[in-house]
């Protein structure tokens, strides 16, 4: 249209300003794919930083790698504690103020989905999922020696959401359950 000959004037404009859009249109989906990978590779470098302070033991035996970090919380002593959890390819390390695991999967009998309800004391009750219908709201790993481990309140972070929009309807202790189960 811009160059044919015969076009109105107003053809033409119509054709430039198409050019233009698409232009434009194409020129911001490269940048939002460059920004979320910056935003990915920026997040991931922080965990594998953190990883790497905490846990450094386990990677310079050569044992194992990072695969993805997610923060919620583990219920210790009856009460529940920030955390960081490392999921990686031989451990799952849980990273915060008042606890510090490092639990190998070979000691990881079984994960199941879980829902966590208020009681009329401070501590929660867990369950195990009663129907899938219910919404999983927490995370329960038992290991061999006989110790439970309850995770709970996962947030959505940036490593998890950045280019990848489908994962925002995706709830977080679904994503970490996900991880842990498939490594």
């Amino acid at each position: 249209v811009l160059f044919r000959s015969g076009a109105s004037s107003k053809d033409r404009i119509f054709g430039a300003f198409s050019v233009v859009k698409g232009f434009a249109a194409h020129s911001m989906k490269e940048a939002q794919i460059a920004t979320s990978q910056t935003m990915r590779n920026t997040s991931f470098s922080r965990d594998l930083s953190q990883f790497l302070e905490e846990f450094g033991d386990l990677v310079r035996t050569g044992t194992t790698a990072l695969l993805t970090c997610h923060e919620g919380y583990v219920m210790s002593e009856g009460e529940p504690h920030l955390v960081d959890l490392f999921v990686t390819t031989t451990h799952l390390c849980v990273s915060g103020r008042a606890v510090r695991e490092t639990i190998p999967y070979k000691e990881i009998a079984s994960i199941y989905p879980s829902v966590c309800l208020a009681t009329t004391e401070l501590t929660p009750y867990f369950q195990h999922l009663p129907d899938p219908r219910v919404k999983v709201t927490a995370v329960q790993v038992y290991s061999t020696n006989m110790q439970v481990y309850q995770f709970l309140n996962f947030a959505h972070s940036a490593r998890h959401l950045a280019g990848n929009s489908s994962l925002v309807d995706i709830d977080p202790t679904n994503l970490f359950y996900a991880a842990l189960d498939h490594s």
